[in-house]
Protein backbone atom coordinates (compact mmCIF):
# COMPACT_ATOMS: atom_id res chain seq x y z
CA UNK A 1 0.00 0.00 0.00
CA UNK A 2 2.82 2.37 0.77
CA UNK A 3 4.86 1.55 -2.32
CA UNK A 4 3.68 4.53 -4.34
CA UNK A 5 4.43 6.88 -1.45
CA UNK A 6 7.89 5.50 -0.80
CA UNK A 7 8.85 6.16 -4.42
CA UNK A 8 7.44 9.67 -4.58
CA UNK A 9 9.85 12.53 -4.89
CA UNK A 10 9.27 15.31 -2.40
CA UNK A 11 7.30 13.36 0.19
CA UNK A 12 3.53 13.35 0.60
CA UNK A 13 1.45 14.87 -2.23
CA UNK A 14 0.06 18.39 -1.68
CA UNK A 15 -3.70 17.76 -1.38
CA UNK A 16 -3.32 15.01 1.20
CA UNK A 17 -0.74 17.06 3.10
CA UNK A 18 -3.07 20.07 3.21
CA UNK A 19 -5.99 17.91 4.38
CA UNK A 20 -3.91 16.41 7.20
CA UNK A 21 -2.63 19.82 8.29
CA UNK A 22 -6.17 21.25 8.41
CA UNK A 23 -7.43 18.24 10.39
CA UNK A 24 -4.63 18.59 12.93
CA UNK A 25 -5.21 22.36 13.13
CA UNK A 26 -8.90 21.73 13.84
CA UNK A 27 -7.93 19.60 16.83
CA UNK A 28 -5.95 22.49 18.30
CA UNK A 29 -8.67 25.01 17.41
CA UNK A 30 -11.43 23.05 19.13
CA UNK A 31 -9.21 22.28 22.11
CA UNK A 32 -8.71 25.97 22.91
CA UNK A 33 -11.79 27.46 21.28
CA UNK A 34 -14.55 24.81 21.47
CA UNK A 35 -17.18 27.43 20.65
CA UNK A 36 -16.07 27.30 17.00
CA UNK A 37 -17.50 23.80 16.67
CA UNK A 38 -21.03 25.14 16.41
CA UNK A 39 -19.95 27.46 13.58
CA UNK A 40 -18.20 24.79 11.50
CA UNK A 41 -20.27 21.64 12.04
CA UNK A 42 -22.73 20.50 9.37
CA UNK A 43 -26.20 21.78 10.26
CA UNK A 44 -28.74 21.63 7.46
CA UNK A 45 -30.98 24.25 9.00
CA UNK A 46 -28.10 26.72 8.99
CA UNK A 47 -27.03 25.70 5.48
CA UNK A 48 -30.45 26.01 3.84
CA UNK A 49 -32.08 28.80 5.83
CA UNK A 50 -29.09 30.99 6.65
CA UNK A 51 -26.96 30.09 3.59
CA UNK A 52 -23.95 29.00 5.66
CA UNK A 53 -22.64 26.86 2.82
CA UNK A 54 -19.14 26.58 4.24
CA UNK A 55 -20.47 23.93 6.64
CA UNK A 56 -20.67 21.51 3.69
CA UNK A 57 -16.88 21.82 3.38
CA UNK A 58 -15.78 22.10 7.00
CA UNK A 59 -17.61 18.90 7.93
CA UNK A 60 -14.99 17.04 5.88
CA UNK A 61 -12.04 19.22 6.92
CA UNK A 62 -12.37 19.15 10.71
CA UNK A 63 -12.17 16.57 13.46
CA UNK A 64 -15.18 17.23 15.67
CA UNK A 65 -16.27 15.28 18.69
CA UNK A 66 -13.89 13.67 21.15
CA UNK A 67 -10.34 13.20 19.93
CA UNK A 68 -8.95 9.74 20.58
CA UNK A 69 -7.37 6.68 19.04
CA UNK A 70 -10.03 6.51 16.33
CA UNK A 71 -9.04 9.95 15.05
CA UNK A 72 -5.36 8.95 15.06
CA UNK A 73 -6.26 5.93 12.94
CA UNK A 74 -8.12 8.25 10.55
CA UNK A 75 -5.04 10.46 10.25
CA UNK A 76 -2.91 7.39 9.59
CA UNK A 77 -5.29 6.17 6.86
CA UNK A 78 -5.44 9.60 5.24
CA UNK A 79 -1.67 10.05 5.31
CA UNK A 80 -1.12 6.60 3.76
CA UNK A 81 -4.09 5.50 1.66
CA UNK A 82 -5.13 8.97 0.46
CA UNK A 83 -1.52 9.87 -0.27
CA UNK A 84 -1.15 6.70 -2.33
CA UNK A 85 -4.33 7.44 -4.30
CA UNK A 86 -3.21 11.00 -5.00
CA UNK A 87 0.25 9.83 -6.03
CA UNK A 88 -1.19 7.28 -8.47
CA UNK A 89 -3.53 9.77 -10.14
CA UNK A 90 -4.18 13.27 -8.74
CA UNK A 91 -7.08 13.92 -11.14
CA UNK A 92 -8.85 10.69 -10.18
CA UNK A 93 -8.24 11.45 -6.51
CA UNK A 94 -9.83 14.90 -6.80
CA UNK A 95 -12.81 13.54 -8.73
CA UNK A 96 -13.22 10.70 -6.22
CA UNK A 97 -13.18 13.19 -3.35
CA UNK A 98 -15.79 15.43 -5.00
CA UNK A 99 -18.10 12.53 -5.87
CA UNK A 100 -17.84 10.98 -2.41
CA UNK A 101 -18.43 14.33 -0.70
CA UNK A 102 -21.58 15.00 -2.71
CA UNK A 103 -22.82 11.44 -2.16
CA UNK A 104 -22.25 11.62 1.61
CA UNK A 105 -23.92 15.03 1.85
CA UNK A 106 -26.97 13.69 -0.02
CA UNK A 107 -27.17 10.61 2.21
CA UNK A 108 -26.81 12.79 5.30
CA UNK A 109 -29.53 15.22 4.19
CA UNK A 110 -31.97 12.46 3.22
CA UNK A 111 -30.93 10.19 6.12
CA UNK A 112 -30.57 7.18 3.82
CA UNK A 113 -28.83 3.81 4.33
CA UNK A 114 -29.40 3.71 8.12
CA UNK A 115 -27.48 6.99 8.35
CA UNK A 116 -28.19 9.43 11.16
CA UNK A 117 -27.13 12.99 10.53
CA UNK A 118 -23.52 13.61 11.46
CA UNK A 119 -22.00 17.05 12.08
CA UNK A 120 -18.53 15.77 11.11
CA UNK A 121 -17.85 13.47 8.16
CA UNK A 122 -14.08 13.32 7.65
CA UNK A 123 -14.13 9.68 8.78
CA UNK A 124 -16.90 8.83 6.32
CA UNK A 125 -15.01 10.49 3.47
CA UNK A 126 -11.84 8.57 4.30
CA UNK A 127 -13.72 5.27 4.26
CA UNK A 128 -15.49 6.16 0.99
CA UNK A 129 -12.21 7.06 -0.72
CA UNK A 130 -10.53 3.84 0.38
CA UNK A 131 -13.57 1.82 -0.74
CA UNK A 132 -13.68 3.53 -4.14
CA UNK A 133 -10.02 2.68 -4.66
CA UNK A 134 -10.61 -0.92 -3.57
CA UNK A 135 -13.29 -1.47 -6.22
CA UNK A 136 -10.92 -0.17 -8.93
CA UNK A 137 -8.52 -3.11 -8.39
CA UNK A 138 -10.56 -5.58 -6.35
CA UNK A 139 -8.16 -8.54 -6.58
CA UNK A 140 -4.90 -6.67 -6.08
CA UNK A 141 -3.25 -7.83 -2.86
CA UNK A 142 -2.91 -5.24 -0.12
CA UNK A 143 -2.25 -5.06 3.63
CA UNK A 144 -3.50 -3.02 6.57
CA UNK A 145 -0.76 -1.83 8.90
CA UNK A 146 -0.39 -2.14 11.83
CA UNK A 147 -2.75 -5.17 11.94
CA UNK A 148 -0.77 -8.44 11.63
CA UNK A 149 -2.77 -9.68 8.65
CA UNK A 150 -1.40 -11.51 5.61
CA UNK A 151 -1.92 -9.84 2.21
CA UNK A 152 -5.55 -9.96 1.11
CA UNK A 153 -7.57 -8.84 -1.96
CA UNK A 154 -8.35 -5.13 -2.02
CA UNK A 155 -12.12 -5.71 -2.06
CA UNK A 156 -11.81 -7.03 1.51
CA UNK A 157 -10.28 -3.78 2.80
CA UNK A 158 -13.57 -1.84 3.37
CA UNK A 159 -15.23 -4.59 5.45
CA UNK A 160 -12.04 -5.14 7.43
CA UNK A 161 -11.86 -1.41 8.23
CA UNK A 162 -15.52 -1.48 9.28
CA UNK A 163 -14.97 -4.44 11.60
CA UNK A 164 -11.87 -2.75 13.05
CA UNK A 165 -13.80 0.45 13.80
CA UNK A 166 -16.73 -1.41 15.34
CA UNK A 167 -14.69 -3.85 17.45
CA UNK A 168 -11.75 -1.70 18.54
CA UNK A 169 -13.40 1.72 18.81
CA UNK A 170 -17.05 0.93 19.39
CA UNK A 171 -18.25 2.62 16.21
CA UNK A 172 -21.76 1.90 15.04
CA UNK A 173 -22.05 -0.30 11.94
CA UNK A 174 -24.63 2.18 10.67
CA UNK A 175 -21.92 4.85 10.50
CA UNK A 176 -19.76 2.48 8.41
CA UNK A 177 -22.44 1.18 6.05
CA UNK A 178 -23.31 4.35 4.12
CA UNK A 179 -19.73 5.45 3.25
CA UNK A 180 -18.97 2.02 1.80
CA UNK A 181 -22.23 1.80 -0.18
CA UNK A 182 -21.98 5.30 -1.69
CA UNK A 183 -18.50 4.45 -2.95
CA UNK A 184 -20.03 1.94 -5.41
CA UNK A 185 -21.90 4.47 -7.60
CA UNK A 186 -18.94 6.83 -7.27
CA UNK A 187 -16.71 4.07 -8.64
CA UNK A 188 -19.10 3.49 -11.57
CA UNK A 189 -19.11 7.20 -12.43
CA UNK A 190 -15.31 7.25 -12.31
CA UNK A 191 -15.15 4.26 -14.67
CA UNK A 192 -17.42 6.03 -17.14
CA UNK A 193 -15.38 9.23 -16.92
CA UNK A 194 -12.15 7.32 -17.46
CA UNK A 195 -13.61 5.70 -20.56
CA UNK A 196 -14.40 9.16 -21.93
CA UNK A 197 -11.22 10.82 -20.64
CA UNK A 198 -8.41 8.25 -20.22
CA UNK A 199 -6.07 10.89 -18.77
CA UNK A 200 -8.11 10.83 -15.55
CA UNK A 201 -6.46 7.60 -14.46
CA UNK A 202 -2.92 8.63 -15.33
CA UNK A 203 -0.26 10.21 -13.10
CA UNK A 204 0.03 13.96 -13.49
CA UNK A 205 3.34 14.77 -15.13
CA UNK A 206 4.41 18.39 -14.72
Amino acid sequence: MLGAIRHMEGGMPPITTTWCVILVASIALFQYYPEYKKDLALHWGKVLKEKEYWRCFTTFLCFGGKFGTGKLIDLFLISTSSARLEAESPIRFVLSSILCCFALLYVDYKKLLFWHRHPWMSHGLTLSLISTSSWAQPFKLTTLAPLPLPPFPSWMLPPILCVQSCVLFGSSWKAMFAPVIVSLPCHVVLLLLQELFPAIGQPLNI
